[in-house]
């Protein structure tokens, strides 16, 4: 089977998603393309094109006539669109033989995904549209999605990378630690909150290391100034592998305000960490909240710091969580299981 990703700009858990999926499809080897304005995805046996998609006019339009040309050369039996602004590329590409997939990510392209398929013209385009998990294929369909369009595949990780560690339990320093884009929606202001909060209620030798970059880091800088943690607060940058941050952490902590599904959550369980995290999107569908973690409200520092005192008061506790996160990591989010059920997609799809 020859599939064409057509890939907007991204970073983060998209961006290994991505990487994931592409090595798991060459794994059962099929023959994968990708078109992006990165380079990351290149690698033995990738076809990879340069494709200037943005969103600025001139740049989408020059990508409407580069898709346009890599259609007619490579006749690829799957396309597969990764995110609303690449599957937008469908307005001004002709179908021809292809079957077209679309993975909705986030729901902060939930308006855009459902006008595509709700449409239509392009509803004819789209032959499957994959969401990432349950709680982002019920907003689609809310948005007007047709339900029977839909198929839900969690993410997957390689768990062959992510294999379960030693709890540490750090009486002296516990290490906690955020990773992810430095944007809005990852809500690491109210963590900065919460870490404040721990230090007021005497856990002073508390770390946090926020494994990230983006524009929102020079307000969180100022943040750890204002509440007086720069002691305990340290910004990592951009960590391509966490898997040494994830080695040496007592716990992780995920103060999303919105969320897919969340990469980073299976990451952490599998290599047996205990997650904070909020109540919001697909999270609840990897972290069970008194199972393998702690689930709060969105937006909600003093319940963040409610949380990370009762496992730093109760380590035996944090350990049976990290347990029980490795257990149902290596159980349901294996990248195996993600790209058999994407090519099970592609072959129905194909089928119709």
């Amino acid at each position: 089977m020859r599939v064409l990703f057509v890939v907007r700009p991204c970073q983060g858990g998209m961006q290994s998603h991505i990487n994931t999926l592409v090595s798991g499809l060459l794994e059962q080897g099929q023959s994968v393309f990708v078109a992006s304005p990165q380079l990351e995805y290149k690698r033995k046996g990738v076809g990879m094109f340069y494709l200037p998609l943005g969103t600025n006019p001139v740049r989408f339009w020059n990508s409407i006539y580069i898709l346009k040309s890599l259609l007619r050369e490579l006749a690829p039996d799957v396309v597969h669109f990764h995110g609303a602004l690449a599957a937008l590329l469908g307005l001004g590409v002709p179908k021809a033989q292809s079957t077209w997939v679309y993975t909705a990510h986030n729901f902060s392209s939930t308006g855009i995904s459902g006008y595509l398929v709700r449409n239509s013209w392009l509803a004819k385009k789209m032959d499957a549209v994959i969401a990432v998990s349950e709680s982002l294929a019920d907003a689609l369909v809310d948005q007007g999605v047709p339900q029977e369009k839909i198929a839900v595949i969690h993410n997957g990780i390689d768990l062959e990378l992510f294999t379960p560690e030693p709890f540490i339990c750090q009486q002296r320093d516990p290490l906690f630690l955020g990773i992810g884009r430095l944007v809005p929606e990852k809500g690491f202001a109210y963590l900065l909150e919460a870490v404040a909060q721990v230090k007021a209620a005497g856990w002073r030798r508390v770390r946090l290391i926020i494994a990230g970059d983006g524009p929102m880091r020079p307000h969180l800088a100022n943040l750890v100034q204002e509440l007086n943690i720069n002691d305990m607060v340290q910004f990592a940058g951009h960590v391509s592998n966490p898997h040494r941050l994830l080695q040496d952490t007592f716990a992780v902590v995920t103060p999303s305000l919105y969320e897919g599904l969340g990469i980073v959550n299976i990451e952490a369980m599998a290599m047996g960490r205990p997650v904070i995290s909020t109540r919001t999107g697909g999270i609840p569908e990897v972290v069970v909240h008194g199972e393998t973690g702690l689930l709060v409200p969105p937006k909600t520092s003093g319940a963040l710091a409610e949380a990370m005192i009762l496992l730093l008061g109760s380590p035996g506790t944090a350990e049976r969580m990290g347990m029980a996160g490795a257990l149902r990591a290596h159980a349901h989010f294996s990248a195996k299981n993600m790209t058999a059920a994407t090519l099970r997609v592609y072959r129905e799809a194909l089928e119709v």
